[in-house]
């Protein structure tokens, strides 16, 4: 009996402090990624903007290095076009959005909207800078407030995965630029 009140306790002192972290951890969170880019601005701002070479590029997934100049995307297809409002829709289900061009200033910014999905309403903004004439930085950032009783751990668990999201889409942003 004394193993199985041990136990109770236990596990009664983790519910109690997973409480306590959730009421306490940041219900916002706001998230900065870079990259430095071997290409000039103007080309990586026009690849960053194209929503259907995003598209192109995601389902490819393991693609090496590449020439945009070889890449080709039919048009005919039912793909967004490249333009500010483009969209792009994610898969069915749990996971349907939409992913919206809503600002551009060219050549510096890009700003997208998320719609639906778990990031429904976060804005990312790509931020693009000369370094040289043969690299340009590229800096997303994005902030989120959740409300809720799990706000807290939904800001930290998003924080997580919006930061493996966009280094692994500035990786794919330098190889659909020339992989320098």
């Amino acid at each position: 009996m004394g193993g199985l009140k041990k136990f109770l306790i236990v596990v009664l002192a983790v519910i109690v402090i997973g409480t306590i972290v959730l009421l306490v951890l940041p219900k916002k969170y706001e998230l900065e990624v870079s990259a430095d880019i071997g290409a000039n601005g103007i080309l990586v701002y026009n690849v960053a903007q194209n929503v259907k070479a995003w598209n192109a590029m995601a389902m490819m997934g393991g693609m090496g290095q590449m020439d945009m100049s070889q890449m080709k995307l039919p048009e005919a297809q039912g793909l967004p076009t490249d333009k500010l409002g483009s969209v792009m829709k994610g898969v069915s289900g749990a996971m349907q959005m939409k992913f919206t061009v809503t600002k551009t200033e060219f050549p510096t910014l890009i700003v997208y909207k998320i719609e639906g999905g778990p990031m429904d309403g976060v804005e990312p903004q790509v931020h693009i800078a000369k370094v040289n004439d043969a690299t340009t930085k590229v800096t997303i950032k994005e902030g989120f407030e959740y409300k809720g009783f799990l706000g807290g751990a939904k800001a930290f668990l998003a924080k997580r995965a919006s930061r493996m999201n966009h280094e692994k889409s500035l990786e794919i942003l330098r190889r659909m630029c020339g992989g320098k």
